[in-house]
């Protein structure tokens, strides 16, 4: 049957209890697992017919990075389909004969996090639940739901972002899970069912490991092609060293220690990438520090904007250099 609500969502950006987003639990809490970003071209999931003829619900994760995006959909109708549109409000089809739809409002679905996106019908009631608080709710004449893809509707709308956790209930009985921690093109059902899906036109560095901190967000794979930098200053003003490559509109954790100083000046990321295309790395502290210790820490959490490069920087008034270079992915949960 239906579980009750999950926890509010947590205010703001500060630490959360662990595994607060899990919900129901039925797709695998790993410490460790993959997730697949969809690019918004042509890719997407094909899975096996499932038609819905009375109550059911579909719930999954999702992270949005402002793309308008398909969740779940019918390959030959726009009908039928789970829908984020790019100002963060949500369209819920629940028919696959065109008979109405409900609407959460703009900005409900919260940009760069792993949003829990709930769609359900219980007689005529539809309902759309975000992060466990239902945010859409109407009545619409009961018709069949008949869904085949994810990250894909009608053919045509794709997705841009994170799908992950995907269950389906059938008048409370689960028929699908699809945790989509697969790091292959078969997309495996849990559920015991053997309903196996497939990516369609991906690649392989679609997808990436996380994994999840003590606040239940997640961290990717090191980026950073060195540990430690050069002395940078002593040559030219300003002197950079690139750590690493990133792509523009995701987040980020960057840091690094200081592990020599002298002048009385800043150093520390700077906010432009090789060729002074801005990074998205604000040009403040902690992002870098005037006249810092031995030991001292500068970077932080930052939306990059266009990359596609993150470099640390000295001058002649403040020479520097620094270890303990990191920058990994950061995937936020709600």
């Amino acid at each position: 049957m239906p579980r009750g609500p999950l926890p509010p969502k947590f205010a703001g950006r500060g630490p959360r209890p662990f595994g607060s987003f899990l919900g129901s639990g039925l797709a695998p809490a790993a410490i460790n697992r993959y997730f697949r970003t969809n690019d918004g071209s042509n890719d997407y999931i094909s899975i096996p017919e499932v038609t819905f003829s009375g109550d059911f619900e579909i719930e999954s994760l999702f992270y949005f990075d402002g793309t308008r995006s398909a969740l779940f959909g019918n390959s030959v109708t726009f009908d039928s389909r789970g829908l984020v549109d790019s100002n963060g409000s949500i369209n819920f089809r629940p028919t696959s004969t065109g008979l109405g739809e409900i609407s959460a409002p703009a900005g409900s679905v919260i940009v760069n996090t792993l949003n829990l996106i709930k769609f359900q019908r219980t007689g005529t009631v539809c309902e759309i639940l975000l992060n466990g608080v239902q945010v859409a709710s109407g009545n619409i004449t009961v018709a069949d739901c008949v869904t085949d893809e994810f990250c894909r509707s009608g053919g045509f709308s794709n997705m841009s972002g994170i799908l992950a956790n995907v269950l389906m209930y059938d008048n409370g009985t689960l028929v699908r899970n699809y945790p989509i921690n697969d790091n292959s093109n078969i997309i495996a059902d849990i559920s015991g069912n053997g309903q196996d899906g497939s990516v369609v036109n991906g690649n392989a560095s679609d997808w990436e490991l996380f994994n999840q901190q003590a606040d239940g967000d997640y961290l990717g794979q090191e980026l950073a092609t060195s540990s430690v930098s050069p002395v940078l200053g002593d040559t030219s003003d300003p002197e950079f060293f690139p750590v690493a490559s990133i792509i523009g509109g995701n987040e980020y954790r960057i840091s690094a220690t200081v592990l020599t100083f002298s002048g009385s000046s800043d150093c520390g990321w700077t906010t432009t990438a090789t060729g002074g295309v801005s990074n998205g790395i604000p040009a403040t502290p902690p992002f870098r520090a005037t006249t810092p210790s031995i030991g001292d820490t500068v970077g932080g959490d930052f939306v990059s904007t266009s990359g596609p490069d993150v470099r640390l920087f000295g001058r002649v008034s403040a020479v520097c250099s620094f270890n303990n270079l990191t920058i990994k992915r950061l995937l936020r949960v709600a």
